[in-house]
């Protein structure tokens, strides 16, 4: 009898705490107050939408993949010097990811791809480093994250990470029976990044205004834009999902991060439209305001 008086928003929450056992011990974890964070500066996203130097340099998803693997090897300086990344350069980095997936070796491709992300990365500030240049390759040392830029600037400053999460996310593509290439591998934690920097609003019902930030990286895959949590990822970086992302196509990459257990989904029908929302596991409670916002 209770299940028949429950709300469809209350049904549909029901759901998703039963499939993903949120709140329970070995479940999901909605709070991660006891979990140390890595920080991600926020102005990775201002970085696509002007083209830098003479170059043109603009961001790939890969670019923002690696940055972000960049970020959680870092170690904090201090807030005005940024983070560094302690003894590894760039080719301890390739080896790495190439450890991480299971290659016996890297391919020229996956080499390029990599070496190419360090280059667009440098020029456009977003790090710094020593380069040494030799008959076979180029290697960035001493490398350095800061946490301001001269050309780019995010007002919402800082994005936790919890180390938490990247542990899950990189233990259980290593242990998975899933097998990423290079670029893909790079393309996927870019999704990831974008999707967590994504921040929406609220719908406010009382004033009409989304004023009231969530801050909880909620992202939506529809064939339209919700009206009311309108961005959406593809279209914030748009220009760079091009190739293979494109093609893949970003709600594929979205469930494989569900899969990969570091985002939930939930499909949601507005208006006559069928699309997902994706969130993060600590951010539950914020995909049941939505949920109840919608239903």
């Amino acid at each position: 009898m209770e299940n028949k008086n429950m709300s469809r928003a209350d049904k549909k929450i029901k759901a998703l705490e039963s499939k993903y056992h949120v709140g329970e011990k070995g479940g999901l974890r909605t709070k991660y107050t006891k979990h140390s964070f890595f920080r991600l500066y926020r102005f990775i996203l201002d970085a696509d939408r002007t083209p830098i130097g003479e170059d043109g340099i603009i961001l790939k998803m890969a670019d923002v993949g690696l940055y972000l693997l960049l970020n959680f090897m870092a170690e904090d300086i201090s807030p005005n010097d940024g983070a560094k990344i302690a003894i590894l350069n760039s080719e301890h980095i390739k080896m790495l990811i190439k450890e991480l997936l299971n290659k016996t070796r890297t391919d020229s491709t996956s080499s390029n791809r990599i070496k190419e992300s360090f280059y667009r990365l440098e020029k456009l500030g977003l790090i710094k480093c020593n380069i040494r240049q030799t008959a076979r390759t180029t290697f960035y040392e001493d490398i350095t994250i800061p946490f301001k830029n001269d050309q780019l600037n995010s007002r919402d400053g800082f994005f936790k990470f919890p180390n938490f999460d990247m542990h899950t996310l990189l233990t259980n593509i290593k242990n998975g029976d899933r097998k990423f290439g290079v670029k893909e591998f790079l393309e996927l934690l870019g999704v990831y990044t974008v999707a967590c920097l994504t921040f929406y609003k609220e719908y406010d019902s009382k004033t009409d205004k989304s004023e009231i930030p969530l801050k909880n990286g909620i992202v939506t895959v529809s064939t339209m834009a919700s009206t009311r949590y309108a961005n959406r990822i593809d279209f914030t970086f748009g220009l760079k999902l091009t190739g293979s992302v494109r093609k893949k196509g970003i709600q594929e990459y979205m469930d494989i991060l569900e899969e990969l257990g570091v985002i939930v989904s939930t499909p949601i029908r507005e208006n006559g439209i069928k699309f997902i929302i994706y969130t993060f596991p600590r951010n539950f409670g914020q995909l049941k305001t939505v949920i109840r916002h919608l239903y």
